[in-house]
């Protein structure tokens, strides 16, 4: 009887134990972006100095958008079913700047992590970059997109004149989820 139960619970674990075996085989992996295109509008900004010439002071900007999981038509299916997310690169592109528009510097920002990335010198001609980020900063970001199912951005900077142009974003990763329940 003894050795009835003991073959019994051992048979037991060993198919509990397959189970999430199975579980962890079944997976599938879907390479996807995030991508945000944030509008950025900037007013004219001159002052008069005492001696009566304009000077163009730099326009600041700063806009704040939320990326999330579910947005993404790639992943919408297994949204419940996330096991991990591999975040690889960065793009940040200015879209709509014209010749002469440059923008001094623009800053990235995760809510909860801080600071990404700063780019500088922008123009219509310099204005895709895939900076080089490092790995575990990427890991927290991915790591931050599965806890909270979004992330909240920031884009900040200054220009040179007043514009109206928009900030793309797109983090290009890959979303490993499960594909049993």
């Amino acid at each position: 009887m003894k050795s009835k139960f003991t073959l019994i619970i051992l048979t037991i674990s060993i198919f509990l134990g397959s189970c999430d075996k199975l579980k962890e085989l079944a997976t599938i992996r879907i390479n996807t972006k995030f991508t945000a295109e944030i509008p950025v509008n900037m007013g004219a900004a001159t002052v008069k100095s005492p001696d009566s010439e304009n000077i163009d002071i730099p326009l600041n900007f700063s806009e704040v958008h939320e990326i999330k999981l579910e947005d993404n038509f790639d992943i919408e299916p297994y949204l419940k079913k996330i096991k991990e997310i591999d975040i690889s690169s960065v793009e940040i592109i200015a879209i709509g700047l014209e010749e002469g528009q440059v923008i001094h510097s623009v800053t990235l920002e995760v809510a909860g992590i801080g600071h990404i990335l700063t780019l500088t010198n922008i123009s219509a001609d310099n204005n895709t970059f895939k900076p080089a980020i490092p790995q575990t900063l990427l890991d927290t970001v991915a790591d931050k997109f599965i806890t909270d199912k979004k992330i909240t951005i920031s884009v900040y900077g200054s220009a040179n004149s007043p514009m109206s142009i928009s900030v793309g974003v797109s983090l290009e990763a890959g979303v490993i989820a499960y594909v049993l329940k």
